[in-house]
């Protein structure tokens, strides 16, 4: 343990040596290979656990300022981030959004599927109900925007390449 701590080893390497140690020793015990010794030379060491990384979460201003340069430089992802921070969806919510599941009139979306992209179908949202996603003055012009560049596309957002290799 000592020498996979030094050697830079994680937390959780050390505890499965640890696990493994313990269980290499209680069989030696059990089939009286060890003899005189009943705790595991491992028994008690306390590895701690590793401090969790806190996610990179962007602030107000960083989120304007990416829909704000993003739209200026007419960036292919522009309209997958606006949408994704107007309506709240999860990735594969977006990628499975359809023209068809838009309500104009009581303007809101109706949400009921999501894409996976591991197998490549379109499943139940990850709650596995559907909701409703009100259109924001903000989404209504984002959607009309799409909508005119989208011609004869089913999906509200535009495919892109790099989407299904989780590139977004």
């Amino acid at each position: 343990l000592n020498q996979a701590k030094a050697g830079g080893s994680s937390n959780s390497n050390q505890n499965v040596i640890k696990v493994i140690i313990n269980r290499v020793f209680t069989y030696g015990v059990d089939h009286r290979i060890i003899t005189g010794i009943e705790r595991s030379p491992a028994h008690g060491i306390n590895l701690g656990r590793e401090e969790e990384k806190k996610p990179e979460i962007l602030n107000i201003q960083e989120i304007k300022k990416l829909l704000i340069e993003s739209r200026n430089l007419k960036h292919d992802w522009y309209p997958i981030w606006a949408a994704a921070v107007l309506t709240g969806c999860r990735n594969g919510e977006l990628n499975a959004l359809l023209w068809s599941d838009v309500d104009w009139e009581n303007r809101e979306i109706n949400l009921s599927k999501s894409y996976n992209t591991a197998t490549k179908k379109v499943k139940s949202t990850k709650a596995g109900y559907w909701r409703k996603i009100p259109i924001s003055g903000e989404l209504l012009i984002l959607l009309k925007e799409i909508k005119k560049e989208a011609g004869n596309r089913k999906e509200i957002l535009p495919r892109l390449p790099r989407w299904d290799q989780g590139d977004q």
